[in-house]
């Protein structure tokens, strides 16, 4: 096994991008216990989004009004063309 650099399992980097398993892996396929390679499930994180009153409007607009909207002028402008 050749890693280029011994950076990606240090304590700052082993929770990234699963480093982890990856260190972890890389560990049992060498004592050739090929039983216990595996990727473990992540931890769920809570991203929760925070909008004003104002933001919510901004994008019940645009998404229920302003994109329908744009492609049906659009498909109105192509269909004007070809006709």
């Amino acid at each position: 096994m050749v890693i280029g650099s011994s950076l990606w399992c240090s304590n700052s980097f082993l929770r990234f991008a699963g480093n982890r398993d990856l260190f972890l892996n890389i560990f049992n396929w060498l004592s050739s216990d090929e039983d216990l390679i595996s990727i473990r499930p992540k931890e769920p994180e809570d991203r929760r989004l925070n909008m004003n009153a104002r933001q919510v409007t901004m994008v019940f607009y645009t998404t229920v009004i302003l994109i329908p909207l744009f492609i049906i002028l659009a498909g109105v402008s192509v269909w004007w063309k070809r006709r």
